[in-house]
């Protein structure tokens, strides 16, 4: 299979995926809130945060070994593949007993720090089952790491898709049964044990794990040589974690539990369109790691630069719809009952931006595991935002200046820093990264006004109009305005020669698909 074809199962199955994603999410909370309080609702989101916090455990050792584990994949036969695979189950393993541990302490903390607030009962139980189903699935994560090394992350997102599927039913049978809250824990189990046995069948099904007689040891040295990348991938994961992720653990107990409820929905959409725009180079990190293992080095360049362009074009593309449409789809999805200042969404679309291009530029440092110097950039920035948005939230700031502190410590430290070193690496002029932007810049500029006529023109209407409109008139303009702007040449002619004949003409036309030479 070439690497076009994987690229394009990993990026339109992981769009599939988020198309999962969404009816989970927006079914999921729906039906949560019909069952659930605000403030138990916010309990939710404050635990499945905190989850994310614990997943630290990790160490990177799962990044790391996926990464590590392309260096080998070509020969199976080699002791050093089977060897990354035994060193990271057994990491694994002891990560496992950590969780267990941690989940026993905050079973036990809980009741003492968080004695005079609501649902601390409720709070305790769910941590302690949290942490035991991250414990019982952490060994199994080594096989999505064969799968991704493999270029075939593709499977990975099917088993998620199952994974969502089954949740939901589980939740919806928990909230049925009268579980309220604790049907969260009872749903999780249920996915992740469908989801793990498919991946776990589908390694040995495709013959991708070590020959018989090849699996090598795990020897002090990979213990070291895994560990000596990992480190540097669980700094760079702290910093992110505190970057992305730290806002609803600050907004909880600054400003309330049904605060933090607001936040989590709210920022649904936000987090469904960065995924969108981040799957673009999900999708192409291993076989870029590939490139750069058996040097191919114009060819990296080239599909790097066009990966960047288009994430660039997403995420423009994303900011503008959800600056615009956020508030009126959230009226009509919570019924009118969640809302918030438009400013926080226009602020959010600017981080969006801003994100999209700083992952890029920095991911590109993780495919040449070089994160020496980033980890402490992307520590320091975490650290930056946690301070500058405690400030602006006890100034009365609110979640507008809790924002405004992201913006601020990501422009200040992992955007400027991303960007110089790609041109540094790549040996690029100064300013030719801003060409890499101008797509991007005439996409947004285009759909925000096409979105700002469309509200103005339908502002007495109910929002589902507005939203039913954008959809189906500013949509198709901006998606062919992306495909024909933000796509690479080349990736538009190889997408175009792997489709179906019939369909190849209309691609053609949409996507203003440049001429093979005869």
């Amino acid at each position: 299979m070439s690497r076009i074809r994987r690229y394009a199962l990993a990026l339109f199955s992981g769009y599939a995926l988020l198309a999962v994603n969404s009816f989970y999410t927006l079914a999921s909370v729906p039906l949560a809130l019909s069952y659930l309080t605000k403030a138990e609702f916010g309990l939710w989101a404050l635990v499945s945060q905190i989850a994310g916090y614990l997943l630290l455990v990790d160490l990177g050792v799962t990044s790391a070994s996926s990464r590590i584990l392309v260096d080998y994949k070509d020969d199976r036969t080699t002791p050093e593949y089977g060897s990354v695979i035994k060193t990271n189950l057994a990491v694994a393993a002891a990560q496992s007993g950590i969780l267990l541990l941690a989940g026993t302490v905050l079973f036990a903390s809980v009741p003492i720090l968080w004695s005079s607030e609501p649902l601390t009962k409720e709070f305790s139980w769910l941590l302690l089952g949290q942490c035991a189903l991250l414990a019982v699935s952490m060994p199994s994560r080594v096989f999505s790491s064969v799968l991704w090394a493999h270029q075939r992350q593709d499977i990975v997102h099917y088993a998620e898709m199952l994974l969502f599927l089954v949740n939901f039913t589980a939740l919806w049978i928990g909230f049925e049964a009268g579980g309220g809250v604790y049907s969260m824990l009872w749903a999780q189990a249920a996915g992740v044990l469908v989801s793990r046995v498919g991946i776990l069948a589908a390694c040995f099904k495709l013959g991708l794990m070590p020959a018989p007689g090849c699996w090598g040891r795990a020897t002090a040295d990979r213990f070291r040589s895994l560990f000596g990348f990992s480190k540097d991938i669980f700094l760079f994961a702290l910093g992110s974690q505190m970057i992305n992720t730290s806002q609803t653990l600050l907004v909880a107990p600054l400003l309330g539990l049904e605060t933090a409820g607001v936040w989590a929905v709210c920022t649904r959409t936000f987090t469904l369109a960065n995924q969108i725009v981040w799957k673009i180079l999900d999708a192409s990190s291993s076989s870029l790691s590939e490139m750069l293992v058996r040097r191919e080095s114009d060819r990296m360049f080239n599909r790097f630069r066009g990966v960047t362009v288009l994430t660039l074009g997403t995420a423009a593309l994303g900011a503008a719809f959800f600056a615009f449409c956020n508030q009126p789809f959230i009226a009509f999805w919570t019924r009118g009952e969640v809302h918030w200042p438009p400013l926080n969404d226009a602020l959010l679309a600017v981080w969006m931006i801003l994100v999209a291009s700083q992952r890029c530029h920095i991911g590109l440092l993780g495919i040449r595991k070089d994160l020496s110097e980033v980890k402490f950039i992307y520590l320091a920035e975490g650290i930056l935002f946690v301070s500058l948005a405690s400030i602006a939230v006890a100034r009365g700031l609110g979640v507008a200046g809790l924002i405004g502190g992201s913006i601020v410590a990501t422009v200040g430290l992992s955007f400027v820093y991303g960007h110089r070193r790609t041109r540094s690496d790549f040996n690029l002029r100064r300013g030719e990264l801003a060409h890499w932007w101008l797509p991007a810049v005439k996409l947004f500029i285009l759909t925000a006004g096409l979105l700002w006529l469309l509200g103005r023109a339908t502002e007495a209407l109910a929002p589902w109009v507005f939203l039913g409109l954008a959809l189906i008139v500013v949509g198709p303009v901006s998606a062919v305005l992306l495909l024909r702007e933000c796509l690479d040449g080349e990736l538009k002619t190889r997408f175009a020669e792997r489709l179906p004949a019939r369909l190849r003409p209309a691609f053609g036309f949409l996507a203003s698909v440049p001429d093979r030479p005869a």
